[in-house]
């Protein structure tokens, strides 16, 4: 278990403020987190989506630095390879239930194959 997953189950408690808790704590890709945070956060979507009473997770991976980071690509632009791999790495066990992309097409499509495949 992760520190990301750890922090999540300190801020995720059956309360009344859990949900308060979860923006904070979980506010997404980039947000000033390191590579590994970045990271951690996709490999863990669906634990962390467990911890926090199965609430839909939006992740929008889609042509951040962390990819430039893995794959030496400078212009975001040219990206979207990147993009749509850690969009299948997002939804693979359920953990995450929305994307948020730049280039639609291409996301759309792969889903549809990896959908079928599974």
């Amino acid at each position: 278990m992760s520190s990301i997953t750890r922090v999540s189950l300190a801020h995720c408690p059956n309360s009344s403020s859990a949900r308060h808790a979860q923006n904070e704590t979980l506010q997404g890709i980039g947000f000033a987190k390191d590579l590994d945070g970045n990271l951690a956060l996709m490999r863990e979507a669906e634990e962390l989506r467990k911890l926090c009473f199965e609430l839909p997770f939006l992740y929008g991976p889609s042509r951040k630095g962390f990819i430039g980071k893995i794959t030496g690509e400078t212009s975001p632009e040219r990206r979207d390879y990147g993009t749509i791999a850690a969009c299948l790495a997002c939804i693979k066990g359920g953990g995450c239930t929305i994307l948020r992309v730049h280039n639609v097409g291409a996301v759309k499509q792969a889903l549809q194959v990896f959908d079928a495949i599974r």
